[in-house]
């Protein structure tokens, strides 16, 4: 291999002086592999905060988007489900962005920014933004909205808010405002300034249009304004053309298309019906891979897949945590990963993803594959030597139902049998709210890399008018101390090891089985190029996404 050409090309990727297309063809022919290739590609890749837009590809054109299922609706105070977050990432703009890198804040709508105190952040807002459809100015008032609207009713984004820790906006003026905690809160810049937390949309059109409407016809700042939306078919974006970071977006149109059949899926950006898509079946990536008209971006994402028991439901056998461990024993977690992801994913039995802080993954709690005996042991101990039928939901995601497959035949080798129950993205999603479950089996993406937004929610024991804990029901008052005290912290090492010894409680408790963390990859076609793969799930971001000539 000639390292000296790869480096120029290397270098000419980055200046954007050649296509995708041409990196990859060039880097094989130089003896690259197509694996490394790609990740090369993705080093090439801009910052998602970056405000200057790259040099390479073309203005102009439309990118054809295949998601796993069709959007419901973009009201951010209430997602129906993840394919929703992709819109709301193009059509509504957050006050920060953030580089996934340094997990540095890149200001978006905000020029400038305070923390005076413990408890009072300050903002000042760009100047001159404005919303689509003619809504104006975007002023104080807008976030203010967002976030006072939630906090007072706790909303279903109030989890993201902090369950209460974030108390109120304050406008101070027609482009400042403050933030007002209730009490200090270390993960504050990184869970609600940016992303879900962050996003800004139209006060006066929201009240104007109501819930429904808006759903439909969302209004926001972002680079993309909405055209039109066929319902349960396809949605089509198209640049905003005052759009406030000049240059960008660089695209005319974003469609979005839903398309569960994941074969369908692969089969259409393969064709080059759909330029973009993810969640496909990972035994095609080298197929795909090694396909001249396409490019696969990988990265870590913030995630594990996991089973979760409902424990308020009376006199299941799942409410003795010896029956929760014989579980977690009884499933083979490298068999999963192994045969599911073929090996695009990592076992895992620790409730906090890899590199989050207070994340350690020796020793394990559990081993990465079954110990049948243990499983029997802790079930004959609890009561339950012949086993016990353990209903489970999951969702209508490919890899999940067949995750749950193999799961279930794992399970019936300790005498748990598994009855298999499946279901589209928004009945999970209502089911799961409204605690209509006995267990579930299901993938949870973090919304921050930040360990109280990976851990709170979903082991603490919050009042039962608050989102909580995945709606599970799991309680420990130790746990819900160490979670107390670590996000008032300002230092990482004691937060850390105040996170660590929560991860130990509840490894111990296993109100969940945490069976792996599932790397994301993002399909293109060749000429596609400009997209960072985010370690954040279902909300890809197209502003600086152009196609080459």
């Amino acid at each position: 291999m000639d390292s000296a050409k790869l480096d120029n090309l290397t270098q000419d990727m980055r200046a954007g002086r050649i296509s995708r297309r041409t990196f990859l063809r060039t880097a094989i022919g130089l003896g690259v592999s197509m694996s490394a290739a790609s990740g090369l590609l993705q080093a090439c890749a801009p910052s998602p905060g970056s405000t200057t837009p790259p040099t390479g590809g073309t203005s102009g054109g439309k990118l054809v988007v295949g998601l796993g299922a069709a959007p419901r609706g973009v009201d951010p105070f209430y997602v129906a489900s993840s394919y929703d977050f992709s819109l709301m990432a193009n059509v509504f703009d957050s006050l920060f962005d953030l580089d996934y890198e340094t997990l540095e804040l890149k200001p978006v709508l905000v020029e400038e920014w305070e923390q005076q105190d413990e408890l009072t952040w300050s903002f000042k807002l760009k100047e001159g933004v404005q919303f689509h459809k003619g809504y104006g100015e975007v002023t104080s008032e807008d976030w203010a909205f967002w976030v006072n609207e939630v906090v007072q009713n706790q909303m279903v984004p109030y989890f993201i808010l902090g369950n209460g820790l974030l108390e109120e906006v304050v406008p101070t003026g027609k482009y400042t405002f403050e933030a007002h905690l209730a009490e200090p809160w270390a993960p504050f810049a990184l869970q609600v300034l940016v992303g879900y937390g962050g996003v800004v949309l139209s006060k006066k059109a929201y009240e104007e249009m109501g819930p429904e409407k808006f759903a439909q016809n969302p209004v926001g700042a972002g680079p993309f304004e909405l055209e039109s939306w066929t319902p349960g078919g396809e949605v089509v974006m198209k640049k905003f053309e005052d759009y406030h970071m000049e240059g960008y977006p660089l695209l005319d149109e974003l469609v979005w298309q839903g398309i569960e059949d994941v074969v369908v899926r692969m089969e259409k950006v393969k064709k080059g019906e759909i330029d973009w898509a993810t969640e496909l079946d990972k035994k095609y990536l080298p197929e795909l891979q090694d396909d001249p008209n396409l490019q696969v971006l990988s990265a870590p994402a913030w995630n594990w897949d996991y089973i979760t028991f409902n424990l308020d439901l009376p006199d299941r056998p799942w409410l003795d945590k010896r029956v929760r461990q014989a579980v977690s024993y009884a499933i083979d977690r490298q068999a999963i990963v192994d045969t599911i992801y073929y090996g695009g994913a990592t076992p895992e039995d620790d409730s906090l993803p890899p590199g989050y802080l207070g994340d350690d993954p020796d020793p394990k709690f559990y081993p990465n594959t079954a110990d049948l005996d243990k499983a029997r042991a802790l079930l004959e101990e609890a009561g339950y030597p012949d086993g016990f039928t353990m209903p489970c939901l999951t969702s209508q995601k490919p890899n999940l139902r067949r995750e749950l497959q193999l799961g279930a035949e794992q399970l019936r080798q300790v005498g748990i049998n598994v009855e298999i129950e499946q279901t589209d993205a928004a009945s999970f999603r209502n089911r799961w709210d409204n605690s209509e479950f006995e267990t579930f089996w299901e993938d949870a993406g973090m919304m921050s890399p930040d360990s109280d937004a990976a851990m709170y929610w979903w082991y603490h024991t919050s009042p039962p008018d608050m989102i909580n804990n995945g709606n599970d029901g799991y309680s420990n008052a130790e746990v819900d101390k160490l979670l107390d005290d670590a996000r008032k912290l300002s230092d990482p090492e004691e937060r850390a090891a105040m996170y660590r010894q929560a991860v130990e409680i509840i490894a111990e408790d296993s109100p969940k089985v945490i069976v792996c963390n599932v790397n994301q990859e993002y399909v293109l076609r060749a000429d596609v190029t400009g997209f960072y793969p985010s370690p954040r799930l279902t909300t890809p971001l197209f502003r600086g996404v152009a196609r080459s000539g």
